[in-house]
């Protein structure tokens, strides 16, 4: 007769889950905070080493005692009969509000899945409802060590720092997370004028907690805003925004912008390099406003051929001083959601023609193209968009790289928008539905030219 393999173990974590709840057989009460929990030892030690120890080492005295007292935080001690649930049971529902207590027990007690789960679920959830959250989960990652979701939620937050600005959280940001942020190549921001404000807000909120104008602290962070890409319009508004304290800080501000908007080739020979270097620190950030960018929606991306093409054009101004906002450079852009495909042809030669068969390349390929007469490099961004579950749509990732253009050079191809295997993917967080919504941003950077000395 075959071999049958039956599984109830269903029933079994039914009728655990069952002990718990109901308290019977139970041999040890845990106090937590104001609340006690009838518990089993046999299960507390299958599921966490660290109640193993406790419980069955003579050394501890929790091994001798029926009641044992744990000591958590107050966020701990409002999941911790989740905490108990998933012990027994296997099963939780994670939540934006518990999941950090859940994985700072499950560290705690050593419960390894639920750490597992409790990271997955972090990383996944990095999105506008959860922006305030985040800068918790940012923290006890970089505490724990916990390096994907360090960077998924600092990717997040750099991506949407408009939005994290925004929140009551930002001003209790520590030091040197907010530094990173300050210094991260993706910070996306709609201006240099709203990460002023954000920075002097949070700058206001710090020397009132530590009861002292730390003239250093000020300093450190200021010289990471690019005031000379501010518009004149915003410099002037700096006047009924600076902290008293520091004015001669803002006069030096203002003559940085003037020596940067009038620009190395209309001034002395002198002040051209330091103009120069001026321009060379000033790297412009992620600005997602129309100046600067154009949006592309490529709708029906699942019934879409391998190497169709979808195109734009836009323009941008050729630099950021506010008297020359109305030249601007013009952008064809062509892109491949679905690869690049060369079609066979034959190439004319001496002394044979060469048949070149042609290709696929798979890869999500966006492809530039501008004229320019004399050498410019730019800073080529695209935004990637997303949406979590049925809420508002948020900029998922950033892909950036440097081009150089040319009267001899016209076309940038920038590769790996996009991973391949993503795009036509079941629920790829690179689409929103049937499309792909994404928005490039194109700004100059200086090019070192000769200056007289």
């Amino acid at each position: 007769m075959a071999a049958r393999f039956v599984d109830n173990s269903c029933d079994t974590t039914r009728q655990l889950l069952q002990l718990y709840q109901s308290g019977d057989l139970s041999d040890l009460i845990l106090k937590v905070g104001q609340r006690k929990f009838k518990t089993h030892r046999l299960i507390l030690c299958v599921a966490s080493d660290v109640f193993r120890t406790m419980l069955m080492s003579d050394m501890w005295p929790e091994g001798r005692s029926r009641k044992v007292v744990l000591c958590e935080d107050a966020e701990c001690e409002a999941a911790f009969d989740c905490f108990l649930t998933y012990i027994y049971s296997g099963q939780v529902e994670l939540r934006k509000d518990n999941v950090l207590p859940l994985l700072t027990l499950a560290d705690k007690y050593n419960v390894p899945r639920l750490a597992a789960s409790c990271i997955d679920y972090m990383k996944a959830s990095c999105c506008p409802e959860t922006v305030c959250n985040v800068f918790s989960w940012l923290h006890y990652a970089i505490m724990c060590g916990y390096r994907e979701v360090e960077q998924r939620c600092t990717q997040f937050m750099a991506c949407n720092f408009d939005r994290v600005i925004k929140t009551f959280e930002f001003s209790s940001i520590a030091p040197e997370v907010l530094k990173m942020f300050l210094e991260h190549p993706h910070l996306t921001v709609s201006s240099e004028y709203h990460l002023y404000l954000a920075v002097k807000r949070w700058l206001l909120h710090y020397f009132s907690l530590t009861g002292n104008t730390d003239a250093k602290m000020f300093h450190h962070f200021m010289s990471q805003i690019n005031f000379p890409l501010m518009q004149f319009s915003e410099i002037l508004k700096l006047e009924k925004e600076i902290v008293p304290e520091f004015e001669s800080f803002y006069l030096k501000t203002v003559f940085s912008f003037l020596r940067y908007q009038k620009g190395a080739e209309k001034i002395a020979p002198k002040s051209a390099q330091e103009t120069f270097k001026e321009r060379e620190w000033c790297i412009p950030r992620i600005y997602p406003t129309e100046t600067w960018s154009t949006d592309m929606v490529i709708d029906n991306v699942l019934q879409l051929r391998e190497g169709e093409v979808r195109g734009a054009f836009f323009s941008t101004p050729l630099n950021y001083a506010d008297s020359e906002l109305g030249m601007h450079q013009d952008w064809h852009v062509m892109f491949y959601p679905r690869g690049v495909v060369y079609q066979s042809c034959q190439m004319i030669g001496i002394p044979r023609n060469i048949i070149n068969p042609g290709g696929e390349f798979h890869t999500v390929r966006l492809a530039l193209s501008t004229e320019c007469q004399q050498r410019q490099k730019f800073k080529i961004s695209v935004l990637i968009y997303s949406v979590y579950s049925d809420g508002p749509e948020y900029v998922y990732c950033v892909k950036s790289t440097d081009a150089i253009f040319d009267k001899d050079c016209s076309l940038f191809n920038f590769d790996g928008i996009i991973p391949y295997d993503e795009v036509l993917a079941s629920h790829s967080p690179f689409r929103i539905g049937d499309s792909i919504k994404m928005k490039i941003v194109i700004r100059p950077l200086a090019v070192k030219t000769n200056v007289a000395s």
